[in-house]
């Protein structure tokens, strides 16, 4: 392909109101390859088991077989006795060290998120999590001990010699048991199991909408939990050096910045006795964005034993240990008039945190957006979030968001059916209008800008949904139920507010730019670089993005909730004005004249009246040859701060159409469309490939995936590739994909964001669509995954149904 084009599936539409001013774009919206994939495709990349320091020893943990047991006993008697064992720590030795708990402070703070709050307004309990417990495993796959040796194999060997007593316990694994007055308690000090019980919107207007409407649909919703299944098992490798008393951590995540921090808290040191390394990232989606246990460990071990010390997990660990992501389960009711127009809904929320409270940004999200793109004057959300006998979760893909659009995509098709109306003109009667923007829905959260209708005829447009009469026809020739779905969706980018950037322009006739957002395939070598050129005038080529080590990063949000680009484009936006006003101030001294003389223009600084003038190469040049005052020393850098909270919110329209075999219940997607708006796109090659990567995640959820657990023995029956269920690039079709750009008003270049909203509709999409095609059989709803099981059960239940009635 050529590197300007897109091919025919994948087409950019131009920005509304693109003019930047002050900026000359060449570089910004251009699909320029990713200048790291040379690097990565050819073996060179530096991921953490890449790194390996000299007399490292091996870490391996000792995990909990049972959901919910008190640690009686540890003997590592036996373990400790093999030749090669350096040693093998337990949660009390842990805790007789001082290590803290890992701070997760899960609540989301900016200005604009959701305000989360324990049962009766009252702090929320969050389980704290130790390196290793020292009273009770609280989920199976927990780690409660580690063992270190020489050799990894040594270490295996040696874990399997650690006798560990248990008392078993009783355990609760669905939050919906865990709710239950009878249900045992994760933690005494959350006896109900409660942590969160917070309630948004205006109750009393959504009750007086439900009184007096003319319909109301309603409908109990799962979304089960999933997990990322990184290409890069997590990994960590620590050193201490007693020299210094400095740690040094190399570990694959979405921020070093702030690993470095919650490290520094749990091992009781400050911050600047800590490093942390993050470079190649393989694989992350929300998963490795919180610290894992791991990590603080080999860092303690390593301290303990005098050497270094790496752990790398095994698949199956990844399976039962990473932090996991959904399980939402909510009871939604939408309130009609005659016209159909939405008067009022109404959600109660439970969400399952597992055994510790790592993140509660997926109900927090996902409350500001319970309406989803649809102009609904009342609602009234009761959200909560339950302890339970199971790993973790943590923001997943889109965090939240695809939890609630498919709630609100699968009750408003489910309406259209039960009244016997046509679902898209019940949603173009309900979609917010182009001039409501900005638009405040009925619990508060502020949407940005957007087109939401004209997505919606897009996205039915490129996937031909016209002809969907005749292909249906032809597909019943053959004996097969054709399905056509649509879901609409809008979702939001906040993160973290802080972001720093550091421009360096150096005499060898490149920029560097440091900044502290961590890719994990995003592509930001290149893209930032696109930005960074086009402020500054210079060759994308010729810049350099750095990321990644404390010692050099020193401030950085890191990469989730959508951020990165927003953040670091506005943040070097910034810092492009300090380094031209720096460029401005060398120039004075070289030249001698007031800066007020000079002017930048076309990426020189020109002296008025006069025939000198500068790029910033020649310019960084000749302040290196140069004996600069005090104020100037350091040439021709700057470091700019930037603090934003504003969220945005992308949205567009995905549609599918599937092929069931009524006879296996195996389902083929046949067609897969989407659109969009992600505002300014920097790059649409790279965001084209983060759509179709989203969109396999959701149809993944939608149709495969599944953390499933035994109910009788809490043991985890899917961890293994042989159990879990993965999208293909055989189950899949070639996607139209379609970036439209309405521009966000809240920041300089106008982004929203791209990397989760191929994700946050191909939920609801996908299950539409298998809905649309059983229709007739008089199916009305099937719970993800949609596994050709699952379908035939559907459609034989349906069978059953309909003869019982006859």
């Amino acid at each position: 392909m050529p590197n300007d084009s897109l091919g025919e599936s994948m087409t950019t539409l131009p920005p509304k109101d693109s003019a930047i001013p002050g900026l000359d774009i060449s570089a910004i919206g251009k699909p320029l390859r990713r200048k790291e994939d040379e690097r990565l495709v050819t073996g060179q990349g530096r991921f953490t088991d890449d790194f390996a320091l000299e007399g490292q020893a091996f870490a391996v943990m000792v995990r909990s077989p049972h959901p919910h047991a008190r640690i009686v006993a540890i003997d590592a008697s036996a373990a400790l006795a093999r030749p090669g064992v350096l040693g093998v720590f337990t949660g009390a030795d842990a805790l007789a060290d001082g290590l803290g708990a890992i701070p997760h402070d899960p609540v989301p703070k900016t200005k604009y998120d959701m305000k989360l709050r324990g049962p009766g307004d009252t702090p929320i309990f969050i389980g704290p999590h130790y390196l290793l417990p020292a009273d009770k495993a609280r989920h199976v796959g927990e780690a409660v001990a580690m063992v270190v040796a020489q050799t990894l194999a040594i270490a295996q060997d040696a874990s399997e010699d650690v006798a560990v007593t248990y008392e078993v316990l009783p355990f609760a694994l669905d939050q919906r048991v865990a709710l239950d007055a009878r249900a045992p308690s994760v933690w005494s000090e959350v006896c109900d199991n409660v942590l969160v019980d917070t309630t948004f919107g205006d109750v009393a207007a959504t009750d007086k909408a439900f009184a007096s409407a003319d319909h109301v649909v309603s409908m109990d919703i799962y979304i089960p939990r999933v997990t990322a299944v990184a290409l890069e098992p997590r990994a960590a490798l620590g050193n201490y050096e007693p020299a210094t008393g400095r740690y040094e951590l190399w570990v694959g995540g979405g921020g070093a910045v702030r690993q470095k921090g919650e490290v520094a808290s749990v091992l009781g040191v400050k911050p600047q006795d800590v490093r942390v390394h993050t470079y190649d990232v393989g694989g992350n989606f929300g998963s490795k964005n919180r610290l894992y246990v791991e990590y603080g460990l080999v860092l303690w071990a390593s301290r303990k034993i005098g050497r270094p010390v790496k752990f790398v997990a095994t698949r199956h660990e990844c399976f039962t240990s990473d932090y996991q992501g959904r399980d939402l389960a909510t009871r939604v009711e939408l309130a009609l008039n005659k016209q159909g127009r939405f008067l009022a809904l109404r959600c109660d929320n439970v969400s399952n945190v597992g055994a510790r409270c790592v993140s509660l940004s997926p109900l927090g999200k996902g409350s500001g957006l319970i309406t989803g793109s649809y102009d609904i004057p009342a609602a009234t959300l009761r959200a909560r979030a339950v302890f339970t006998n199971t790993t973790p979760t943590q923001a997943y893909r889109s965090s939240g968001r695809p939890e609630v659009n498919f709630a609100i995509e699968r009750l408003i098709d489910t309406a259209a059916r039960d009244l016997g109306v046509d679902r898209i003109a019940l949603r173009r009667r309900n979609l917010v209008k182009p001039k409501a923007f900005p638009y405040t829905n009925a619990v508060g959260a502020t949407y940005d800008s957007g087109e939401y209708e004209t997505q919606l005829d897009l996205a039915m447009q490129i996937s031909d949904w016209k002809g969907f009469g005749k292909r249906k026809r032809d597909a019943a020739k053959r004996g097969k139920l054709l399905g056509l779905g649509l879901g609409h969706y809008v979702e939001s980018s906040i993160g973290s507010p802080r972001e720093q950037a550091q421009m360096i322009v150096k005499p060898e006739g490149r920029i560097t730019v440091v900044v502290g957002t961590q890719p994990s395939g995003q592509g930001h070598e290149t893209s930032f670089a696109q930005v960074a050129a086009d402020l500054l005038h210079a060759p994308v080529d010729r810049v350099d993005i750095v990321l990644g080590d404390t010692d050099v990063v020193k401030v950085g949000g890191g990469s989730h909730s959508g951020r990165s680009m927003r953040h670091a484009a506005t943040v070097m936006s910034l810092a492009a004005v300090d380094l031209v006003a720096r460029a401005k101030a060398i120039a004075s001294f070289l030249l001698d004249v007031p800066p007020t003389d000079l002017d930048w223009t076309d990426g020189r600084i020109v002296a008025r009246n006069s025939n000198r003038s500068f790029d910033l190469f020649e310019l960084a040049r000749e302040a290196a040859k140069a004996e600069l005052p005090a104020e100037l020393t350091g040439g021709l850098a700057i470091t700019t701060d930037n603090e934003m909270h504003e969220p945005v919110f992308p949205n567009g329209c995905a549609t599918c159409e599937v092929e069931v075999d009524p006879e296996t219940g195996w389902v083929e997607i046949t067609r897969y469309a989407a659109v969009d708006d992600v505002g300014r796109c920097i790059n649409p090659l790279i965001v084209h490939g983060q759509t179709h990567g989203g969109i396999a995640q959701g149809v993944g959820q939608a149709m495969w995936e599944l953390c499933a657990l035994d109910a009788d023995s809490g043991q985890p029956v899917a961890a293994s590739f042989m159990d879990y269920g993965m999208p293909r690039a055989d189950n899949l079709p070639s996607f139209r994909t379609e970036i439209a750009q309405v521009l966000s008003p809240t920041n300089p270049l106008g982004i929203k964001a791209g990397g989760e909203g191929g994700t946050t509709p191909a939920l609801s999409v996908i299950v539409n669509a298998i809905v649309d095609a059983l229709a007739e059989h008089g199916v009305r709803h099937i719970e993800m995954p949609t596994t050709p099981h699952a379908v035939w059960r559907a459609i034989q239940h349906a069978k059953r149904t309909k003869g019982a009635a006859a």
